[in-house]
């Protein structure tokens, strides 16, 4: 893609290592072309870190972009000094994430860590109104809804599962039972 004058990032992610996402988000903003990413469905968490590469990004009204502070795992015994070297490293992954949000919002350090601190979800118009997204698709967008219990998002009926429930979800994507997922495709 070295010689490309125009890349579309296609996105539908809920997200992932933190780390990596910065990286991905890196390398494509090295990337001399013209970056158009789309959302196709949701770009969460990493995801959301990824569109933000691109100079042009483009959503659905009802695609689905998520923010939030890094999480981490912790399995088996720490003293105080190691969980306090762990939350200094979150920390600072979190001030590395929001730069990139800084950067395609303009927002303040200040307001995107309180976004990210609240875990915020926004529809597509939500996102461009906020200075997430850049321009809203037409045509025939895709369904969106999320589980019951919050653990799954379905996108054109497709379930993409996920570690830990949903919260702040905006209220207009439905909550759904598996069974009305399969009658709706």
């Amino acid at each position: 893609i070295s010689g490309a004058k125009k890349i579309t990032i296609r996105l539908n992610s809920v997200g992932g290592n933190a780390y990596a996402s910065v990286a991905i988000h890196n390398r494509l903003r090295e990337i001399k072309a013209e970056k158009v990413a789309i959302v196709d469905g949701v770009a969460m968490s990493g995801g959301s870190l990824i569109m933000c590469a691109a100079d042009t990004v483009k959503v659905n009204a009802s695609s689905l972009i998520m923010i939030h502070k890094c999480w981490s795992w912790l399995f088996g015994s720490f003293n105080a000094d190691e969980l306090k070297q762990m939350a200094a490293s979150t920390e600072a992954v979190d001030k590395a994430q929001a730069a990139i949000y800084k950067r395609k919002t303009g927002m303040s350090e200040e307001d995107i860590l309180s976004m990210m601190t609240d875990e915020t979800y926004m529809t597509g118009k939500e996102a461009i109104e906020k200075g997430f997204a850049d321009e809203l698709m037409e045509g025939e967008a895709p369904a969106i809804a999320a589980s019951a219990d919050l653990q799954t998002i379905y996108v054109n009926g497709r379930a993409m599962r996920l570690s830990s429930p949903l919260f702040n979800l905006p209220e207009s994507i439905p909550t759904v039972t598996p069974e009305e997922v399969k009658t709706n495709k």
